[in-house]
């Protein structure tokens, strides 16, 4: 159970330590490609985030989510994500692979929730892989949900996922590489936290329901 209080740690039914999922060292030729860091920045009452999408994620909201994923993650060892978000599903394609988020945790004193990403060795991993080499990669999260227009807050029905993309609505959604010593109705609406696809998402929103939606695509 979360509580207001910043050294509350989200419980999990896990034997592992709270605050990780996979304590263990990552080995083998694929660790270079294993990346961390801020998944979504969080607002509170008395921090506020705005993110470039024009979108505020409230603590409280988020983190009503991060107990499925979480078990998902202890489940099936990742959560696959997509080289760029898909525009007209919500569902993560095997063919399509390209990522798997393998630990989500919170962190209370910065309000983001943090991951760790594993570039994959799929077809679209091995684009994102060579990406990486010479250009920062983001994340950003896959959701259905809805954008109050007033208040900017995000309602979050579920969290499908997180790909990879060029940019994220998040500015400090920027992973890093991990140390390799170390190593259908108009409420529910197409979440995608990625500058590039949001312009084409509004429009076509437009163009259906005659209304300005915020870069958002209604579900079908």
């Amino acid at each position: 159970m979360v509580k207001n209080n910043k050294k509350l740690i989200i419980k999990a039914k896990s034997s592992q330590a709270l605050n990780r999922l996979n304590e263990s060292v990552e080995n083998g030729s694929d660790e270079k490609y294993i990346f961390e860091g801020v998944f979504t920045a969080c607002s509170t009452a008395d921090h506020k985030v705005v993110n470039r999408n024009n979108r505020i994620y409230m603590e409280s909201e988020v983190l009503r989510h991060l107990q499925y994923l979480r078990e998902n993650i202890q489940r099936d060892g990742m959560i696959l994500g997509e080289l760029d978000h898909p525009q007209d599903r919500f569902d993560t394609r095997l063919s399509e692979a390209a990522c798997g988020c393998t630990d989500l945790w919170y962190d209370f004193e910065k309000h983001c929730v943090m991951g760790k990403m594993k570039l994959l060795d799929t077809p679209n991993g091995l684009i994102a892989r060579k990406i990486s080499e010479n250009y920062p990669i983001y994340v950003s999260s896959r959701a259905c949900g809805s954008v109050n227009p007033k208040s900017l807050e995000v309602s979050i029905d579920t969290i499908f996922c997180y790909d990879i993309v060029c940019t994220s609505g998040f500015e400090e959604a920027r992973l890093n590489r991990v140390n390799e010593s170390k190593l259908d109705e108009p409420t529910c609406r197409y979440i995608n936290e990625s500058l590039e696809v949001q312009k084409k998402e509004q429009e076509t929103t437009e163009k259906k329901y005659g209304i300005l939606c915020e870069g958002v695509t209604v579900c079908e």
